[in-house]
C-alpha cells in the first residue's frame, strides 16, 4: 500500500519543525551563559556533536537535493555555531582550548573524511 503524496509532504513539514524546535532547546541555557557571563560547569561536547550532525546531514541533503533536509539542517549548523561562540566567548582560556581542538579534530577532520571518502567512491 502507497503512502498518498501529501502524508509525505506533512511529515517532511512536522519533522522539520520538530527539529527546529531541537536546536532552539538550548536557548535557556546559553541565556543563563550570557547572563552570568561564564560558561562554567557546562560542557561543550554535546554542542560540537550536534553541530556535526547537522553539517553531516546537511551535506547529505546536498547531495540528494533534498530541501527539507537541507533547512533543518542549515538552521541547526547555524544555532550550533552561534552556541559555540557563545560558549567560548564566556569560556576559561583551559575550556576555550580545550573546544577549539574538538572543533578542528572533532568537527573539521572527521566532516574532511567523510567529504573526501564520499568524492573519491561517488
Amino acid at each position: 500500500m502507497a503512502i498518498p503524496q501529501y502524508s509525505v509532504v506533512t511529515l517532511g513539514i512536522l519533522g522539520t519543525i520538530s527539529s527546529i524546535l531541537v536546536y532552539l532547546s538550548p536557548l535557556p541555557t546559553f541565556y543563563g551563559i550570557v547572563k552570568r557571563k561564564s560558561s562554567v560547569g557546562f560542557k561543550v561536547v554535546p554542542y560540537s556533536v550536534a553541530l556535526f550532525s547537522a553539517t553531516l546531514y546537511l551535506y547529505y541533503g546536498l547531495i540528494e537535493k533534498a530541501i527539507i533536509l537541507i533547512t533543518s539542517n542549515s538552521f541547526g549548523l547555524l544555532m550550533q555555531s552561534i552556541y559555540i561562540i557563545i560558549y567560548m566567548l564566556y569560556a576559561q582560556q583551559q575550556s576555550k582550548v580545550f573546544t577549539a581542538k574538538v572543533i578542528l579534530l572533532f568537527n573539521l577532520l572527521t566532516m574532511g573524511i567523510v567529504i573526501g571518502t564520499t568524492y573519491f567512491f561517488m
